[in-house]
């Protein structure tokens, strides 16, 4: 077997995936920040951390020059690591860039020139939805046969069945931090004093939310909740609805896969990536003013949505469960290492 190695930022990122890795792929896995890592970070954060990494990159480049498949979690340690290759003071036969997320079109410039001085073909990059294949291969002009797609999934290994946890209660909800667009759902929700509450659960980094506290009777907002009670809304809620803001690729998938594993009935905005996790067992709206009454009463019907939920629970089994996305990667994995 080739010699594997595993580098993430902290103990707490992507832990489940890496916990796979390392018990059935025989990774070794080296936490590069002794701390867990934040999911939610400012901007100086995210540079602070990078910084950390890259410090510990150094400080272990004996071990991961040993390396011939090395997989590598965050963006500052991976830029680094296409640096260091690039000079050849390490040479893996494979480096696979996890979690390769770039939306911003600033970020996306910077990261072109940075991939074609250091680019080697021994570079993978894997993405966790089809549609980013096609935006980076446009925006990076990087070869699509680079780009190596693995389904945001269910990293549990259990055979609870999650469904049996909801008891649903007469209100909407409405949660996340990336790609939100909160302002448009709330005018749209308020607007017309629709009778039904919606309770929305975001971060303080959602700039538009704090204003909206306690200004209207029918929509609650709540900010930077432990996950627990994000979750005990998202069980409890007739509906779930995600309001994207752009069609940018990756995101909404992790509230996305609790609706699945819980049959919840789930409004979205029409994005690419939504459109991958549904077989049209998803209720689309492309306009809030106009679409969200015709959404609200298909969420109502209760023939309309068992069905949906149906196409829901097999979609989830075939595409995106433990079993699926573990096979994948593995998949992944062999692959690269047969070339």
């Amino acid at each position: 077997m080739s010699d594997r190695l595993l580098l993430r930022t902290g103990k707490n990122t992507y832990a489940p995936a890496c916990d796979y890795l390392k018990d059935e792929l025989g990774f070794e896995v080296i936490d590069l920040i002794d701390d867990k890592a934040k999911s939610i970070k400012s901007k100086k954060e995210h540079i602070k951390e990078g910084f950390r990494g890259i410090k510990a990159i150094s400080a272990n480049k004996k071990r991961i020059k040993k390396a011939d498949t090395l997989i590598s979690i965050g963006n500052f340690n991976s830029m680094w690591l296409l640096v260091l290759n690039k000079l050849h003071i390490i040479r893996p036969k494979t480096i696979l860039w996890w979690a390769f997320f770039f939306h911003s079109k600033k970020a996306q410039k910077l990261l072109k020139v940075l991939v074609k001085l250091t680019g080697a073909e021994n570079v993978r990059f894997v993405v966790f939805s089809q549609c980013e294949i096609e935006l980076y291969h446009k925006a990076l002009g990087v070869k699509k046969d680079r780009f190596l797609y693995l389904p945001y999934g269910n990293w549990t290994d259990s055979a609870e069945d999650d469904s049996k946890k909801v008891q649903t209660k007469d209100f909407y909800f409405s949660g996340g931090y990336s790609n939100r667009d909160y302002k448009a759902l709330i005018d749209a929700w308020s607007g017309r004093q629709r009778i039904e509450k919606l309770v929305i659960i975001g971060s303080r980094n959602n700039k538009e939310l704090p204003e909206y506290v306690n200004k209207f009777n029918n929509v609650s907002i709540l900010l930077d909740v432990p996950s627990q009670t994000f979750d005990d809304y998202l069980v409890n809620a007739k509906a779930c609805i995600l309001p994207f803001k752009d069609n940018t690729g990756a995101s909404g998938q992790s509230v996305m896969l609790r609706c699945m594993r819980l049959g919840k009935v789930v409004i979205a905005k029409r994005t690419d990536i939504i459109e991958e996790y549904s077989d049209d067992s998803v209720i689309m709206v492309d306009n809030y003013d106009e679409d969200l009454s015709k959404a609200m009463e298909l969420a109502s019907d209760p023939d309309y949505c068992r069905k949906m939920l149906d196409r829901q629970k097999a979609l989830y089994e075939q595409k995106f469960s433990y079993a699926a996305i573990t096979a994948r990667l593995k998949e992944i994995v062999e692959t690269v290492e047969s070339r």
